[in-house]
């Protein structure tokens, strides 16, 4: 949102990710499974650094180069929604130009 506030818009599920995220432990304990899962040959995924309006953000340590990182991930719920796949997209495309 503006000036780098949670977007409040409500997504794919009717309610804000962010609140959702936040009020359900089994949310949060299942993502963050099927992130380990996911990336579990080239990653050590940690604990969630924190989360947004679409995304959240994930301790890491690269195995490849013996490295921490930060992941970002958007949920599997949001990444149907064309709109918030793009600004996903967008996010990424920019960080990429900070390294």
């Amino acid at each position: 949102g503006p000036g780098g506030a949670p977007d409040a818009t409500p997504g794919p599920l009717g309610e804000p990710f962010a609140e959702r995220y936040a009020g359900d432990a089994t949310l949060r304990a299942a993502l963050r499974d099927a992130v380990r899962e996911a990336l579990r040959d080239d990653y050590d995924v940690g604990e969630a650094l924190g989360h947004g309006a679409m995304a959240v953000v994930y301790r890491a340590r690269e195995r490849q180069l013996d490295r921490d990182v930060a992941l970002k991930v958007l949920p599997a719920l949001l990444a149907g929604d064309a709109e918030t796949a793009e600004r996903f997209r967008r996010e990424a495309r920019v960080a990429a130009r900070l390294e």
